[in-house]
């Protein structure tokens, strides 16, 4: 009996282990003090009822064993060994140390286990006498599954969870004893990715201009435009890898561990240049240092660069939220003096915790994680939430890494080619069309656009298949491919004009041109000298005198563009 319980419980051992159970049966009648006296006429019926469901369970249970034992030892018989299990609070683990040719990067492995825990958590919640691999059936993988999709997911996250832990049973499922693996037979959902948008050339030079004056975040920048590498082999880019002489870089790919070759264009040439280079050790130290404890802060001090260029999340953020960082380089020993001085004059009630508060603030201005500053000051990871939380609120501005808070804003309309977010048809968050992957879609694009052939871009990529780059990376507009079909397809389709059918003349380019489009320009003269006979009804160039009439062809002047435009 249990003090509070109107129930009868039922105790028993089964295979080395002790068991209790809720035994379904009332308790009736008036309570004794203790089973060792006798009750009332109801109350021992009710405890003889308990007692016949406890002596059913009992032989259930060693029914079971003795099963087992049979399964065990014709299994000893075929194979010479007896069956394995393996707990599913054990497979987390099992899978984070599995043998792997190269080690997984910290985002994979912790979204990873993510999806393992989840799959823990609903299996006890939902199965809860399933507890090793072998209990797992095809039903539960697919009411967990189900579960997931429930969540909102996007077909791509779905996969992702399918994938894993599709993976895990197969891995691990000769272990398990498993005869066949429960997430086999589970279908992929259609994906319908939504890829990265390039930037244009302007964009670029817009990018440049906001990030000028930036000592931190201009390199990577730089790197990466001129590149196309991922964020991290950006950040940890070493001077071993770079050869100034012959002006290239030969780099192994964090993710796929392929080696690349790529060439140093001068804009990153002179980039190094101001870096000092060395011998040995990182290019870019302190962004290293940043992505090794805060990747995601080098996306956000890249989304603020375009946010100063004229990017913007548009209406994709219904929920307006922001992600603020406070990185090293921001907070200045200016800043930090003034976040010691509004923590020094408030009104906290504690002088112990004004002290404990200014350690912290010092700590994680300088670029600490919380787990640090949790090691460093001794203080529990609640302590650390609740004194970040309340310099935050004194300082009456986003101080916290990471943090998403709700602020109103006005919708204001954003042009679709400055637009960094744009809603999923389904899934948990906007996607991103703009952001540091960008820069790599960008530059497989414009390569493919000048003419450089797919292997070479591959060479400089790491991409093992076309498709890859064809399907992901390669995103031109129509601009771009309105203007190379102008310059390829021959004359006689074309009519020395643009496909847009504009009949501007010689006069009209020069008086159009901007900085901005200065390349075009001059290709759209270069193919007006190029012309052999250019219709003279096409070209509207004013004649001698007041005559605004058409010129005939011979007598317009050849443009020569052998010197260089000034």
């Amino acid at each position: 009996m249990r003090k509070g319980s109107r129930w009868w419980y039922g105790r028993w051992k089964a295979n080395g282990k002790t068991h209790t159970a809720n035994l379904a049966v009332r308790i009736a009648g008036n309570r004794p003090r203790s089973l060792t006296e006798r009750g009332d006429q109801p109350f021992e019926q009710s405890k003889f009822r308990a007692e016949q469901e406890l002596q059913r369970m009992k032989d259930a249970a060693d029914k079971r064993v003795r099963s087992e034992e049979l399964v065990q030892k014709l299994h000893v018989l075929r194979t010479g060994d007896r069956i394995h299990t393996v707990k599913l609070a054990e497979i987390k683990n099992l899978w984070k140390n599995m043998p792997r040719s190269r080690s997984l990067s910290d985002s994979y492995l912790n979204q990873g286990l993510r999806m393992l825990t989840r799959f823990e958590e609903y299996m006890a919640e939902r199965h809860p006498t399933a507890t090793e691999m072998l209990d797992v059936t095809e039903l539960m993988a697919e009411e967990f599954m189900e579960a997931e999709w429930g969540r909102g997911v996007t077909p791509q996250t779905y996969n992702s969870v399918l994938s894993l832990v599709k993976g895990v049973f197969s891995r691990f499922g000769k272990r398990a004893s498993l005869q066949s693996n429960p997430f086999a037979d589970i279908p992929r959902r259609a994906e319908e990715p939504v890829l990265r948008q390039p930037f244009t050339e302007n964009q670029l030079g817009a990018i440049l201009d906001a990030c000028r004056d930036d000592d931190f975040i201009r390199p990577v920048i730089v790197v990466a435009m001129s590149t196309a590498m991922r964020r991290g082999d950006c950040c940890r880019l070493r001077w071993e890898s770079v050869d100034m002489g012959k002006q290239l870089l030969r780099v192994k790919t964090s993710k796929t561990g392929q080696v690349v070759w790529i060439p140093i264009f001068q804009l990153l040439y002179n980039e190094l240049l101001r870096q000092c280079p060395k011998a040995t050790g990182f290019v870019l130290p302190e962004q290293e240092k940043m992505y090794s404890s805060h990747p995601d802060g080098i996306t956000v001090r890249v989304m603020e660069v375009l946010s100063m260029a004229g990017f913007s999340r548009g209406n994709a953020g219904s929920t307006n939220r922001l992600c603020r960082n406070l990185h090293p380089c921001i907070a200045s020993d200016e800043e930090r003096v003034a976040i010691r001085r509004v923590i020094e004059t408030s009104s906290v009630a504690s002088e112990n915790r004004r002290i404990g508060m200014m350690r912290v603030a010092e700590l994680y201005a300088a670029g600490k994680t919380v787990p640090e500053v949790q090691g460093i000051t001794g203080l529990s990871r609640g302590t650390v939430s609740n004194y970040l939380n309340e310099i935050e609120r004194l300082l009456a501005r986003p101080f916290i890494r990471g943090k998403y808070r709700l602020a109103e804003v006005t919708p204001v309309a954003v042009p679709p080619e400055c637009v960094t977010e744009v809603k999923r048809a389904r899934g948990l968050r906007a996607a991103s069309i703009r952001d540091f992957h960008s820069f790599r879609t960008t530059w497989v694009t414009l390569a493919l656009m000048a003419g450089i052939p797919m292997e070479v871009v591959r060479l400089v990529t790491g991409h093992r298949t076309v498709d890859v780059v064809l399907k992901h990376y390669f995103r031109p507009d129509f601009e771009n491919i309105r203007g190379l079909f102008e310059r390829r397809m021959p004359d006689i389709l074309t009519a020395g004009r643009s496909l847009a059918g504009s009949e501007k003349t010689s006069s009209d380019i020069i008086r159009d041109a901007t900085p901005e489009n200065a390349w075009w320009t001059i290709q759209q003269l270069r193919r007006m000298e190029e012309s052999q006979s250019a219709p003279a009804q096409l070209l509207r160039l004013p004649a001698h005198g007041n005559s605004d009439g058409p010129v005939p062809a011979e007598s317009i002047p050849r443009l020569s563009l052998s010197e260089p435009l000034p």
